[in-house]
């Protein structure tokens, strides 16, 4: 049985394992008592990082329900884990009404932990759109509830949030924000840029969408399931000769090394040092066990080059490069 290993969250020293299971899918496409099974098998193989969601006011998502953080809360209670065990993440979606009101995003949050059924979020992923207007007045939020012992880190989610993160290390409060949450996979690197750009200490980095949705978890010529909703998008604006080239390489290494493709892209993803954590968003338990194996999947020097060659960072004009 493969055990999951753990790693820093960069300056927090808080021990996360090196995979996140999203609970996005429960109460979804995932029964309430199929979700327990998922939590159990993470759990028994080392997983103690726990990713839910919670939404604020003013902005209204037609999938989201309040199922997996009452999920989580009802798993962890019954069965009977130290509150210390486990790192409980949710994602607050913001919203330019939500920030009008102070007021909202705190009671946005203590609902979430009413359902996760605990006093504080170990880290709190902050989401919000890239044209929202007072930034300052969020980090002043987060800074506030991390005194009343609410959240314990704050995470920006997506590269243009990072903007918030220079803005609190500016505003030196205790919300210091230092964790880093974006999409990062054999056919999304433009993370990479974003952190070469940044002095020490590096935050903790938890890379999202390691399979691009679940592109890199089939072969070429083939297609992710219906399930998989990000696939149309995604498929718009990558489908093309370089993701080609990055599924033939990932097929010859999975090849060579008796695995499957989406271990290969997630071991990849997990040979990045600057990575302390992979999320997971699994639809089944089949999935879910064949993505916890790329832990024990150590890919070559010569097999981690030819990926990189094949999904390398196109050069940026001088006009981006100056901007």
């Amino acid at each position: 049985m493969t055990f999951i290993r753990h790693n820093e969250l960069g300056a927090t020293r808080a021990a996360v394992s090196e995979l996140c299971l999203s609970t996005l899918n429960f109460g979804w496409t995932i029964s309430p008592e199929e979700a327990w099974s998922f939590l159990d098998r993470f759990h028994a193989s080392g997983g103690n990082f726990l990713l839910a969601a919670g939404l604020c006011p003013g902005l209204a998502h037609p999938l989201w329900t309040e199922e997996p953080e009452v999920g989580v809360g009802r798993w962890w209670r019954a069965r009977k884990l130290r509150r210390d065990d486990l790192v409980l993440a949710t994602k607050l979606v913001l919203s330019p009404s939500a920030l009008a009101a102070r007021g909202e995003i705190e009671g946005c949050l203590d609902a979430s932990l009413r359902r996760l059924q605990t006093d504080h979020a170990d880290v709190v992923v902050l989401d919000l759109p890239e044209n929202t207007a007072a930034v300052s007045e969020c980090v002043e939020v987060m800074d506030r509830l991390v005194r009343k012992g609410k959240v314990r880190h704050v995470a920006a989610g997506g590269v243009a949030a990072w903007h918030f993160s220079a803005l609190a290390t500016r505003a030196a409060g205790i919300a210091e924000w230092k964790v880093l949450s974006a999409d990062y996979s054999l056919l999304d690197r433009s993370a990479e840029r974003l952190l070469a750009g940044l002095m020490p200490p590096l935050p903790g980095f938890v890379a999202q969408s390691p399979l691009a949705g679940g592109s890199l978890a089939v072969r070429e010529g083939r297609r992710p399931g219906s399930g998989q909703r990000r696939w149309h998008d995604l498929r718009a604006g990558r489908e093309g000769p370089e993701t080609r080239e990055v599924r033939v390489a990932l097929t010859a290494v999975a090849a060579e090394c008796e695995s499957t493709l989406a271990q290969v892209a997630i071991a990849w993803v997990l040979s990045n040092p600057a990575v302390s954590s992979v999320v997971l968003s699994a639809l089944s338990l089949n999935q879910l066990t064949d993505a916890i194996g790329a832990c024990s999947l150590d890919l070559s020097w010569s097999q981690l080059r030819r990926l990189d060659l094949a999904s390398s960072l196109p050069l940026r004009s001088p006009a981006v490069a100056a901007g």
